[in-house]
């Protein structure tokens, strides 16, 4: 992959302007990048600089898409979940964004496709990329404000499966109280976990 991490920030900036606006999305995804980093330094993961960067800026490229793109992109690249997916737009973009950022960006790692397609949802038994994208997501600095975050924040400091399983707590809780489903993956991805933690006691 020849994207620099300058290129990088130029293609993000551009992706989150919107109407000439620069949107609160690209501050988060700055966010993101720099939490990303620390974790890979804090639990000494030694993952390549290069795929915690590329995966953190890509991780919502596709978050402004129009409803048609991304149905259309969901339904010819996950055709065998799109039914499962139908339900729940608020994860469309993770899936949807690792086709836009190989086919837009020219991005062929497949570990970084992976961190940006699982950033929502978690997966079982997930790589050490995929799981500090999926956590700084929830508690980059920049623009996650509040308790529950700064809870998440503490334990992904610690212990990343702890981490894990306090984000996906959280979030379960925050559906229920809007009523709103939980996607079977994220469900998987908790229970895999919750097990890993108690193994770990």
């Amino acid at each position: 992959c020849n994207m620099t991490e300058e290129k990088a920030l130029i293609e993000i900036k551009e992706a989150f302007t919107i109407n000439g606006e620069l949107n609160e999305r690209y501050y988060h995804t700055l966010g993101v990048i720099e939490k990303a980093l620390e974790l890979n330094e804090i639990h000494n993961l030694k993952i390549p600089k290069e795929q915690v960067f590329l995966s953190a800026a890509f991780h919502d490229v596709a978050k402004f898409l129009d409803k048609k793109s991304m149905l259309e992109i969901l339904d010819k690249y996950f055709h065998n979940i799109y039914q499962s997916l139908l339900e729940y737009p608020s994860i469309w973009h993770s899936f949807v964004g690792k086709i836009v950022a190989r086919e837009k960006y020219g991005i062929i790692d497949d570990r970084i496709l992976n961190a940006i397609c699982y950033h929502t949802t978690g997966r079982p038994n997930m790589t050490n990329l995929e799981k500090i994208i999926f956590i700084s997501d929830y508690v980059e600095e920049k623009t996650r404000v509040g308790e529950c975050f700064e809870v998440a924040r503490k334990a992904a400091n610690k212990n990343l499966n702890d981490a894990i399983v306090v984000i996906i707590e959280q979030t379960i809780a925050y559906l229920k109280k809007n009523n709103k489903p939980v996607y079977q993956l994220t469900e998987e991805t908790y229970q895999f976990y919750l097990k890993e933690v108690k193994k770990s006691v």
